[in-house]
């Protein structure tokens, strides 16, 4: 704000006429200062430090209502709404941002204060570090000025100490996010101290694995749990359903229970003679209302009068502080001498009613929840499972994968790195076939995979959970293969192909913006399975064929069965063109394929269509946009690519009164050096009115820069005779629409 009124009152006494020394310097730095300002300003907002109430009590009351004298200030912050002062202005979650640094705490996604951001909290900049040396896992004491810019810090050597001690020992640990080959002896990850501690009572003060947190964390793309869907979710909200934006909205804050205090429903009906919980004693009845949220019970006791009076109990609100409210977990305080008043207390730090600290502190709680479930997962090492590279000769393999960064010193955003693979013949006779998962967020991944057969013991491969495993299983009468969800993380869920190309339901639960394929169908049994997995889930899968066993057929190339595709795999009745790809084979790597159907299953929206939309970077086409006159036409017809931003150029389909895409002119360039999609710069679309639409965009290069060596290449593709183009596929390159196919159909009547 200074800065904006020191440019305000520059810009007045120039339009005033007054002499004033102003020079370039000057006013750049002003506008300086206000981009400085806007930018601040659009990330500090409303966040609070999740530690406050280490150093201020939670809200407390007694059997009588009243509050605990040493929290008062939390009552009144909870209640009035009272925003931190300027002072003490935080950062807005993190998760809702797409700028996360390397550098970020490991547990929350916050920054540690330095000096982008001139704030006084002392938690924002006191920090530890676990780190690993000579084998050895260690937590430091509490650092400060971690000092980001040369990728290391300095953190008290013993735990117990803090950099205001005197005489402390410190030891440089080299931050493992960092890209780099030539590292200091010591090498781990730093996080807030307040979130660390948060962590210790997520534990309860039991001890934290630090080896498995250092396995862990190397293969979270930013090294926090469930930020990965966060950042990815809204960039594909569709445009054209804002109403998908408050379904999500609705699905991340839950259902509100229904109010305590509200009249009580007519229960005069209720009959005795079928009301079998009347027969039952209140403490049983009260275990049964333990397991179940505020909402199910307040819906039970609203058909059910044997429950009403658990709504009274205080054992029934105080469970709700062992889970629900663990965030809260002062008020398990064993030191507190005076009752409280569960039920109050469960009502007043309800989620609308949550100060900022509070409900920052939940935030951290929730992630440090999620952080310990993948660090209780279990490695599981099976004595059938070989180790060795399974590519004999006389084995024929295929696999599915995220997107897999394999260099272990690359900084990397997105993706996944495998740390182990493991892989093993299968038994005769499959009969059973189960996957372990864990949820983090709103994605879910395989951890690890049983198969089961008769006569033999169970082949267990992966991750999973000895005391809480969350498994699922699938009978089956033969195994030829799975059909696979997969996201740049890793593997989501698994279909077993059986015979006569018969699918079980998912195992998992694959996110609606995963990558399917039927890659692994190999149209016979399989005779072998090879697995990947980083710190917690598996990033691979693959399914081997036995050479050497008599009439053993290839796996299919067909483009529909081997490529990845987003969302789901276009069905049979629509038909693909393969002319126009050119580069990288499309079922290599993670590349999943885009379709836009536009003129919908047989044709149906082709009538709809009005115009269509290209739009051009420097180097090629971004995206396309189909232009529909109904509004009720399904997103995944509307819309080529993931951008729409750039240079648009617009040409006009008469789709109303019959007029079709009957051929397409593809050009299409790619470097032989790189293994990567072509790009496409250039097409022209021809319709069945003798009309042409040319979208082109040729590569630009600024001067003095080496044109690089491509390689380009025109096809025309059309749909067959009695057919007509209903649909555009495309691979993606460096954020550019690739090698592109076309889909047809029969001609709608």
């Amino acid at each position: 704000m200074a800065a904006i009124l020191r440019t305000t009152c520059l810009v007045r006494g120039l339009r005033n006429g007054c002499s004033l020394p102003v020079g370039r310097a000057t006013i750049f730095r002003a506008f300086s200062g206000i981009l400085r300002d806007f930018c601040q300003a659009s990330r500090i907002i409303h966040s609070y430090e999740p530690d406050i109430l280490f150093n201020q009590a939670p809200l407390i009351l007694d059997d009588n209502g009243s509050i605990l004298p040493r929290i008062q200030h939390l009552y009144h912050s909870l209640h009035t709404g009272v925003h931190p002062s300027p002072s003490e202005s935080i950062i807005n979650n993190p998760y809702e941002t797409n700028d996360l640094t390397m550098d970020d705490c490991i547990l929350c996604g916050d920054y540690f204060n330095d000096f982008r951001r001139h704030l006084d909290k002392t938690w924002l900049d006191e920090f530890r570090a676990v780190y690993c040396v000579d084998e050895e896992c260690r937590i430091s004491g509490i650092g400060r000025d971690h000092g980001y810019l040369q990728g290391t810090v300095l953190v008290p050597l013993d735990e117990t100490t803090r950099w205001t001690d005197r005489g402390v020992l410190f030891i440089r640990v080299s931050m493992m996010r960092r890209p780099c080959r030539n590292v200091d002896r010591a090498r781990g990850f730093i996080f807030h101290d307040s979130c660390w501690r948060l962590l210790k009572e997520v534990y309860n003060q039991d001890p934290i694995p630090l080896r498995r947190l250092l396995e862990v964390l190397p293969y979270d793309p930013y090294n926090v749990p469930d930020v990965q869907h966060i950042l990815s979710k809204p960039l594909h909200l569709p445009r054209f359903q804002p109403s998908r934006k408050a379904k999500c909205a609705r699905k991340e804050h839950g259902r509100k229970a229904n109010n305590p205090t509200s009249t009580m429903p007519d229960l005069s009906n209720d009959s005795h003679e079928k009301n079998y919980f009347k027969k039952l004693p209140f403490e049983i009845l009260e275990e049964i209302a333990s397991y179940l949220e505020v909402a199910d019970f307040l819906r039970l006791r609203s058909v059910s009068k044997p429950f009403c009076p658990i709504f009274s109990s205080r054992r029934f609100w105080k469970i709700r502080f062992w889970n629900e409210r663990g965030f809260i977990f002062e008020a398990l305080d064993s030191t507190i001498k005076r009752r409280l008043n569960w039920q109050s207390l469960y009502w007043h730090t309800n989620g609308p009613k949550l100060s900022l600290a509070l409900s920052n502190r939940k935030r951290v709680w929730t992630l440090n929840q999620m952080l310990q479930e993948k660090l209780d997962l279990r490695w599981i090492e099976d004595p059938k499972l070989c180790h060795d590279d399974p590519g004999d000769v006389n084995w024929e393999w295929r696999e599915v994968h995220g997107e897999m960064i394999e260099e272990s010193f690359r900084e990397f955003s997105n993706g996944c790195r495998r740390f182990h693979r493991r892989w093993a013949t299968l038994p005769p006779n499959v009969t059973k076939i189960g996957v372990s998962t864990i949820h983090d967020g709103r994605e879910s991944y395989v951890t690890g995979m049983q198969v089961i057969s008769e006569g033999s013991q169970p082949l267990q491969i992966g991750y999973m959970n000895p005391i809480s495993a969350r498994q699922v299983f699938a009978e089956i009468t033969s195994l030829e293969g799975f059909t696979v969800a997969v996201g740049p993380g890793g593997i989501q869920a698994v279909q077993m192909i059986m015979g006569n190309d018969c699918q079980s339901g998912w195992l998992g639960r694959p996110d609606e913006e995963a990558a399917v394929t039927r890659r692994l169908a190999a149209g016979e049994p399989i005779s072998a399975l090879a697995m990947g997995f980083d710190g917690y889930k598996m990033v691979s899968l693959a399914v081997g064929k036995n050479t050497l066993m008599p009439n053993t057929r290839p796996f299919s190339d067909d483009l529909r069965e081997t490529a990845l595709w987003h969302r789901r795999i276009p069905g049979p009745n629509h038909h693909l063109s393969y002319e126009s790809f050119v580069g990288r084979d499309p079922t290599f790597g993670y590349s999943p394929l885009h379709v836009a159907l536009f003129g919908g299953p047989g044709g149906c929206y082709l009538r709809s269509l009005f115009g269509i939309s290209v739009s051009y970077a420097d180097h090629g086409i971004m995206g396309i946009d189909f232009l529909h006159r109904d509004g009720h036409v399904p997103y995944e017809c509307w819309r080529l690519g993931y951008h729409t931003f750039g240079l648009q150029r617009g040409f006009y389909i008469d789709g109303r009164n019959g007029e079709l895409i009957e051929s397409v002119d593809i050009d299409t360039f790619h470097y032989p050096d790189e293994v990567v999609h072509g790009i496409s710069r250039h097409g022209v679309i021809y319709t069945n009115r003798g009309r042409s639409y040319n979208f082109s965009r040729w590569p630009r290069f600024g001067p003095g820069t080496k044109k690089p060596r491509a390689i380009s290449r025109v096809q025309k593709v059309r749909a067959a005779p009695g057919a007509v183009i209903t649909g555009f596929y495309a691979a993606h390159a460096k954020d550019m629409t690739g090698s592109t196919g076309i889909l047809w159909g029969r001609s709608p009547t």
